[in-house]
């Protein structure tokens, strides 16, 4: 949300002004209530609260779109589900879904009946994350007024691998070889193995470490390792069919950690 106009504004006593707010309707239907704190230099008054209140006018009938798959087995294979979308408006559409669209989702849309009708069908496929589905499908209108509406997709999947802790951390700019590790335990009955893990920046080193149910992903750092500005990642494989590869994100701390300085003999006259 934007206020528009001018900030620091006085008032004098019995003076008014006006607020202008805007604020982006993209996927916001129907009832829409927005809240705004003024602050002023009035020690009875230093926060005024304003409610906005204002209807949109929904393109489709109904709340807005969302697929929702329910719970997957992930030994299962794939999931469909079919939505139907009624167009409220009297201009006829032609809509199409965006790409590219999210991992793991195949998606299509048909015309049910003419400029009116639609059914949007959604796929969930194997290998499934470690963890719900949480997505979002574009679908293209052709109007003006809303282009682009957003489709929730939503399924619930168990975790199968729990990885402590949840990234791998290191110093920032350092002058000497630096390791840190991850543990990863398996919390299915059929216990599987990490096959690789290999790291988005090639200066750094993955090691996959196993001792009977134990394994560790070991990342190491070269001596004046200087980490980059993109993000970093370690993308683990394992020997589970069900199971997409997991991302482990790298962190570097702002402060560089420095090798101990060497203490200089004491020097006598």
């Amino acid at each position: 949300m934007q206020i528009d106009g001018q900030f620091g504004r006085t008032l004098k006593p019995g003076q008014s002004d006006l607020l202008s707010l805007s604020f982006d309707t993209i996927n916001s239907w129907n009832q829409v209530r927005k809240e705004v704190i003024v602050k002023t230099n009035d020690p009875n008054n230093s926060e005024v609260p304003l409610t906005c209140l204002a209807k949109v006018e929904a393109p489709f009938r109904g709340p807005p779109p969302r697929i929702k798959f329910g719970t997957i087995d992930p030994t299962s294979g794939p999931k469909e589900k079919t939505l139907t979308l009624t167009w409220l408006n009297k201009r006829p559409i032609h809509p199409k879904i965006v790409k590219p669209i999210p991992p793991g989702l195949d998606a299509s849309i048909k015309e049910a009946f003419a400029g009116k009708h639609y059914r949007l069908n959604v796929q969930a496929k194997p290998p499934w994350p470690n963890g719900p589905i949480e997505e979002k499908l574009k679908v293209e209108t052709g109007v003006k007024e809303m282009p682009v509406v957003d489709v929730r997709v939503h399924a619930e999947i168990p975790v199968r691998v729990q990885i402590k802790p949840q990234v791998f951390t290191f110093s920032g700019k350092t002058d000497r070889k630096e390791s840190t590790h991850v543990r990863i335990k398996w919390l299915t009955k059929d216990k599987h193995k990490i096959t690789r893990a290999e790291c988005s920046d090639v200066k750094l080193k993955a090691k996959v470490s196993s001792k009977q149910d134990d394994q560790h992903i070991i990342l190491t750092a070269p001596k004046g390792y200087d980490p980059p500005k993109k993000a970093v990642v370690v993308t683990m494989h394992t020997d589970d069919k069900t199971l997409r590869p997991l991302q482990i994100p790298v962190h570097f701390s702002k402060a560089p950690r420095q090798a101990p300085a060497k203490k200089e003999p004491d020097c006598e006259d």
